[in-house]
C-alpha cells in the first residue's frame, strides 16, 4: 500500500512546484495529475477515491495546455481571448483539483474510521480545504473584473492555496504511515 502514497505525493509535488531550467517548464502538470491519477487507481475502491480519479483524469487533460509557451501566443497577437481561455481552463481546473483534494480526505477518513486519531484531522481539514479552494477558483475565474488594486488580494489568495496543498501533502503522508502501522486496510474493514 505504500506505492500508491508515494505516487500521490510526488504527483501533488509536481503539480505544485514549477520546475523550471531559464524559464521553461520541465515537468509540467499534466505529469504531476497522471501520476495522482494512477495513484488513486491503486486505492480501494470506494465511491470517493472514483470520483477523484476520474477528476484527476479530466485535470491531465486540462492541464494539458501548459506544454505550450505563453510567449507563443503573445508573439501571435492572441494574447487577450488566449488569456482568457486559460483562465477559464485554470478556473475549471481549480474547482476539480479542490473536488480530488476533498475525495481523497473523505476516503482516507472512511478507510480509516475508527482506526486512527488522524481521521479526525482529515474531516475538520476537507471543510477549510472547501471553503478556501472555493475562493479561490471563483477569484482565478473574477481576474477579468478585479480592479488592479486588488489585484494584490488575488496573489494572497494563490498562496494561500497553494499553502493548503502543501499542507494536503502532509497529510497525505501522515495517512502514508498510518496505513503503515495499521496495515492494509479494506472498505469492509
Amino acid at each position: 500500500m505504500n506505492y500508491p502514497f508515494t505516487l500521490l505525493i510526488w504527483g501533488y509535488v509536481i503539480t505544485i512546484f514549477d520546475f523550471r531550467i531559464n524559464g521553461f517548464n520541465i515537468v509540467f502538470d499534466s505529469i504531476g495529475w497522471i501520476m495522482v491519477a494512477f495513484a488513486i487507481a491503486k486505492l480501494p475502491n470506494i465511491r470517493s477515491f472514483t470520483f477523484a480519479k476520474r477528476a484527476a483524469v479530466i485535470v491531465v487533460f486540462l492541464s494539458l495546455p501548459e506544454i505550450f509557451p505563453q510567449a507563443y501566443y503573445e508573439h501571435n497577437n492572441m494574447s487577450a481571448s488566449v488569456t482568457f481561455i486559460f483562465t477559464v481552463i485554470t478556473g475549471l481546473s481549480q474547482l476539480l483539483i479542490m473536488f480530488i483534494g476533498v475525495n481523497l480526505l473523505s476516503g482516507f477518513a472512511e478507510l480509516l474510521k475508527g482506526k486512527s486519531d488522524v481521521t479526525e484531522r482529515l474531516e475538520k481539514f476537507k471543510k477549510t480545504y472547501l471553503i478556501v479552494q472555493t475562493v479561490v477558483s471563483f477569484g482565478l475565474l473574477a481576474r477579468f473584473v478585479i480592479f488592479d488594486e486588488w489585484l494584490f488580494l488575488l496573489v494572497a489568495l494563490v498562496i494561500i492555496a497553494w499553502l493548503f496543498h502543501i499542507y494536503l501533502i502532509f497529510l497525505f503522508n501522515r495517512v502514508k504511515h498510518v496505513f503503515k502501522e495499521v496495515g492494509h486496510i479494506s472498505p469492509e474493514a
